[in-house]
């Protein structure tokens, strides 16, 4: 049940993405509008949605739950990247001029564009709540130990400085501090609505920028054998490791569902975008993104499924 529950989820984002790509080819967005869009979502759609995710009742076990998915969490990066580092060590793979990119790719997803959607989805605004550590533990390890895979390590008070100036990290800091004060600290209610209404746009807003960016992917990409290995090593073989990993932790099952599900997006968006910024070729990261993104159909209600029997849910 759970399978087709997620599948049906992923289902209804492909079809959104298909209104985004279909917009790209018939001219009605181009790279600037996708560079617009992708701004407002980081912005300001992303921040709402976090805030609106801590408009609960704070309690003792939710705050607690919170604390585990963030230290939990933190295993979706630390894993992946030590299993990067034997990765690179293998001989072909040192040699591949794309070896940076691979290891990227095996350790960075989607969380924000395809993971929250998803959670919003399967598990409401409660799920969304226990999403927030890794879309806080995303931006540090990218903008740290991520963009070191594409340019020389930066000073120190750079990385940092590039962290708490993040969007995502401020509306956290926002929104906890509003979680914790409870009734005593709370936005106005036009203006707490009007949070909710732009947060709401997260979902249909990131499939159609991503389906209108793999709108403008040229080539058979499928026919990428480094790609593939990408594709399998991201949307497989990490998040399944993780799904067995994360039982050590004392989750709820809400909080552990979460973890996964963000464990299980495709490969990120950054991967692209990094490589613009590093002047790197974009023709594989892309075909790597599109693949990856493709495959998700598959791979994350898979991933889904097996979490929820290894659980018990």
């Amino acid at each position: 049940m759970t399978f087709f529950i997620s599948l049906q989820q992923i289902c209804i984002m492909f079809i959104l993405m298909a209104i985004g790509f279909f917009c790209r080819k018939k001219g009605m967005i181009h790279d600037d509008t996708s560079k617009d869009l992708t701004a407002i979502l980081v912005y300001i759609v992303g921040p709402c949605l976090i805030i609106n995710a801590f408009e609960r009742p704070a309690t003792k076990s939710l705050v607690v739950d919170f604390g585990m998915t963030f230290l939990a969490g933190s295993i979706n990066y630390i894993f992946p990247i030590l299993c990067s580092l034997l990765l690179l060590k293998i001989p072909k793979i040192q040699k591949d001029p794309d070896k940076e990119l691979i290891a990227f790719g095996m350790v960075y997803n989607n969380c924000g564009f395809i993971g929250i959607p998803l959670i919003q989805a399967l598990l409401g605004s409660k799920g969304t709540f226990f999403a927030v550590p890794i879309l806080v533990l995303n931006n540090i390890f990218i903008w740290s130990h991520g963009i070191s895979s594409f340019q020389e390590r930066e000073p120190i008070s750079d990385t940092i400085r590039k962290v708490l100036l993040n969007p995502n990290i401020i509306a956290t800091v926002i929104g906890f501090v509003l979680f914790l004060t409870g009734a005593s600290l709370r936005f106005p209610a036009v203006v707490g609505k009007s949070i909710s209404y732009v947060a709401s746009l997260n979902t249909p807003l990131s499939m159609i920028v991503i389906g209108s960016n793999l709108g403008a992917i040229k080539g058979d990409f499928y026919k990428d054998q480094k790609a593939w290995l990408i594709c399998f090593l991201r949307n497989y073989l990490m998040p399944t490791c993780l799904a067995f990993i994360l039982l050590l932790f004392p989750l709820s099952n809400t909080a552990y569902l979460a973890v996964v599900i963000m464990a299980a997006a495709p490969v990120a968006g950054f991967i692209v975008m990094l490589s613009l910024l590093a002047n790197r070729p974009v023709a594989f990261p892309m075909r790597a993104l599109c693949l990856s993104t493709l495959m998700s159909v598959v791979s994350v209600p898979l991933i889904v499924m097996l979490a929820s029997l290894l659980k018990g849910i």
